[in-house]
């Protein structure tokens, strides 16, 4: 979800004070803060997150083996041939079915994710851009922040300082979050 000027001018303070009160006011606080966002008339949905998948009982068993797969798997290189191996199905095959099912390819649903937690790790930790590189499966820095770069407008060291100071200004391409994984 993206939230207009108006709910974001008025949640800011009251969110970058949960962490400075004790932890009853904080869940209280927190609750107060999601009704206010649930009640938002300016919040768009960023994306549907949605995987469906075929009709067919045996292609839905064989995506969600497929998934829970790449959902494991998502920081190590991507290979059909295990997938195919698990599903028991040539590559052109489980290409067609995922991309029907996931509206995507797989490698582009596991930049997906990767990007995900990347954006994770940015938004919660202080490790460096190339730590989190390499723990989220990009084969280096660069690759890295190129990919992230062309799919939220902004290298990720500007994305972590947005974050932790600024609102976003950048909107992703074509209206899809990379800061959230796509959902099974």
């Amino acid at each position: 979800m993206r939230f207009g000027a108006q709910t974001s001018a008025q949640l800011r303070d009251r969110i970058l004070q949960l962490g400075q009160i004790d932890s009853v006011d904080q869940v209280i606080a927190f609750q107060s803060i999601l009704a206010t966002f649930s009640g938002s008339t300016d919040r768009v949905p960023l994306a549907s997150g949605e995987v469906t998948v075929s009709e067919m009982p045996r292609d839905r068993a064989r995506m969600q083996k497929v998934l829970d797969h790449l959902h494991a798997h998502y920081d190590e290189p991507v290979r059909l041939a295990p997938l195919c191996d698990l599903v028991h199905l040539t590559e052109s095959q489980l290409q067609r079915i995922f991309k029907r099912s996931a509206r995507m390819s797989i490698s582009a649903y596991v930049l997906q994710l990767r990007l995900g937690r990347a954006c994770q790790m940015l938004m919660q930790t202080d490790s460096p851009v190339g730590l989190i590189a390499t723990e989220c499966g990009f084969s280096d820095a660069a690759d890295f922040a190129r990919r992230f770069r062309n799919a939220r407008n902004m290298t990720p060291t500007a994305f972590r300082t947005a974050i932790r100071g600024q609102e976003l200004k950048s909107v992703p391409k074509r209206g899809r979050s990379v800061c959230q994984s796509p959902q099974t």
